[in-house]
């Protein structure tokens, strides 16, 4: 079995690793759209897929009725980001240009049969991702999936949106407080000149500007996003990362999913790149 495959459409090439279904490197159109990883880690560069939560789980537990859960914890104390970005994924290429990943998504601290299925197409100006879940699990599971694409940028860079937005509000650190904050010029406020480790809610398409080209990130069922450019962008890049809920939502439950057995959840985003 392959560890990477190439899926291609004329001037696009994609390249997809076994390990986390992860988006190694992206061409569009004969240009290079994501910062590739510097230092192999999956959420420092590329495409990882945030499953079953993406960004922070406070001290890295949470509880369902009675019972806790315990996930693994990072240097800092809390679990960052899922663990299917570590899993090994069946791929199948089923035409030149369009692969599917399957994996059963069950770890430490997530003892439940999530069965995950991410389809990829890609076109010669865009790449377009659909995330499936079904809970397979004898009872209701949690669920808060996301992505973490880092986009090449040229120069300064802004990030303007389809329609209004709302800054989540933290407390501690990275975790919201249940406020959302109503941006009255989100246009002016998401640029290069400032940095960020922020969740939003809303905004329609996003649309990120630099000196050489447009790329539109248009999700569905995905109304969050975390807008990061710090130490791991290397001053090349900007996340822009779509996600179903917002930081921690395992225990504040702000827009968690509550999969029933047997339900079935489906979102995603297409990644679209137009020159200037």
């Amino acid at each position: 079995m392959n560890d990477t495959y190439i899926l291609r459409n004329e001037k696009s090439s994609l390249r997809i690793s076994r390990r986390g279904l992860h988006l190694d490197e992206l061409i569009l159109n004969e240009k290079e759209i994501l910062m590739r990883s510097e230092d192999g880690s999956q959420t420092h560069g590329g495409c990882a897929f945030l499953i079953p939560y993406a960004n922070r789980i406070r001290n890295g537990t949470y509880s369902i009725g009675k019972r806790e859960y315990y996930l693994s914890r990072n240097a800092e104390g809390n679990s960052i980001h899922g663990f299917a970005k570590d899993m090994q994924w069946n791929i199948e290429v089923t035409q030149m240009n369009r692969a599917v990943g399957r994996c059963k998504i069950s770890g430490e601290g997530y003892p439940f049969n999530l069965h995950s299925t991410i389809e990829i197409e890609l076109f010669d100006n865009s790449l377009n991702v659909k995330m499936s879940f079904l809970n397979l699990s004898s009872q209701t599971i949690p669920l808060s999936p996301g992505a973490h694409p880092y986009f090449l940028t040229s120069g300064d860079w802004s990030i303007s949106c389809e329609n209004g937005i709302d800054e989540v509000e933290y407390e501690k650190g990275f975790f919201p407080n249940g406020i959302m904050k109503q941006m009255n010029d989100p246009d002016q406020y998401l640029n290069s000149s400032k940095s960020f480790d922020n969740c939003f809610k809303g905004g329609g398409k996003l649309i990120l500007k630099d000196s050489e080209r447009y790329i539109t990130i248009d999700r569905y069922f995905m109304d969050y996003f975390v807008v990061y450019n710090g130490k791991f962008a290397s001053g090349k890049s900007v996340a822009i990362e779509p996600m179903v809920a917002p930081p921690d939502a395992f225990n504040n439950g702000i827009s968690l999913l509550m999969l029933k057995s047997g339900e079935k959840f489906n979102c995603g985003f297409t990644i679209s790149v137009e020159e200037k």
